[in-house]
C-alpha cells in the first residue's frame, strides 16, 4: 500500500518557485534570530537570564509545595524530621497536627463532657 502512494506522490505535478533553491541556501548561512548561540551577547544573556528565572520560580514552588504539604500532613512531616540533610533544618514541630496527635480531639475531655 505504501507503494502505491510513493507512485501516486511521485506522478504528482508540483510547480516550485525556480528560486527556492538559492533562497534555502541564503537562509541556511544567515545567523537565526531565535538561537541565542548564533546571535549577539545581549540576546544570548537574555536567554540565560530568562532560564535563570524559570529556575529559581521552579525552585521556589517545589520548595513552597513541600512546606505547605509538610505543615498539613503530619507523615510527610515526620519524613521531613527524620531525613539526614534537611531533618536537622526541619524539626518536624512544624505541622498542622502534633505528631503524637493524628487527631484533633483535645487530650482533656472533661473541658467537651463537664467535670465530674
Amino acid at each position: 500500500m505504501s507503494e502505491m502512494l510513493e507512485e501516486r506522490l511521485r506522478t504528482l505535478d508540483i510547480r516550485t518557485p525556480s528560486d527556492v533553491v538559492s533562497r534555502a541556501l541564503t537562509a541556511a548561512t544567515r545567523p537565526s534570530r531565535h538561537h541565542p548561540a548564533s546571535g549577539s551577547r545581549r540576546s544570548r544573556s537574555r536567554h540565560y537570564a530568562r532560564r535563570s528565572a524559570y529556575v529559581v520560580a521552579g525552585v521556589g514552588a517545589v520548595l513552597i509545595t513541600n512546606i505547605a504539604v509538610a505543615f498539613f500532613v503530619p507523615a510527610y512531616g515526620q519524613a521531613f524530621a527524620s531525613a539526614p540533610v534537611v531533618g536537622q533544618y526541619f524539626h518536624g514541630e512544624h505541622t498542622a497536627v502534633p505528631h503524637g496527635e493524628h487527631t484533633a480531639a483535645p487530650k482533656d475531655h472533661s473541658r467537651i463532657h463537664g467535670a465530674p
